[in-house]
């Protein structure tokens, strides 16, 4: 049993008809965003745009222990990083943590944080024009 980026409305609904996007999380109460991949060589290094989208919402996120993820998860303090061998039995763990109002609160704010801080137009456009012109 594994979860492919599904929220954790979704789970709580029994929904795994497709995604709900970030802004849809909020109105519907969701305690996490949820980002667990399988350690495949597509997603290795990749970090999936949910995960900045739950970070800007405010929204605690619990994730499989992808390089990538991980440390930016890690860095930012804004959630849960669960094995993938363990998914299950981690993100229950983690859901009971966040039954807290508190901590998602707490994990929220620091998401919020970590986004804003690592997000700026000026240094993605350098970046961007950087890359093309070289």
């Amino acid at each position: 049993f594994f979860f492919k980026q599904k929220t954790a409305y979704e789970i709580k609904e029994c929904d795994w008809s497709s995604d709900v996007c970030s802004s849809d999380l909020l109105s519907k109460g969701a305690w996490a965003g949820l980002s667990l991949l399988e350690p495949t060589p597509a997603f290795l290094e990749a970090v999936p745009s949910k995960l900045y989208e739950y970070a800007f919402m405010g929204i605690p996120v619990i994730a499989t222990n992808l390089p990538r993820v991980a440390e930016l998860i890690v860095e930012g303090g804004f959630g849960f990083v669960v094995n993938t061998s363990e998914v299950v039995t981690q993100s229950v763990t983690a859901f009971k943590e966040l039954e807290n109002e508190e901590v998602r609160n707490r994990l929220g704010a620091l998401g919020l944080t970590w986004v804003c801080q690592k997000i700026n137009g000026d240094q993605a456009r350098a970046k961007l024009k950087d890359f093309l012109v070289g």
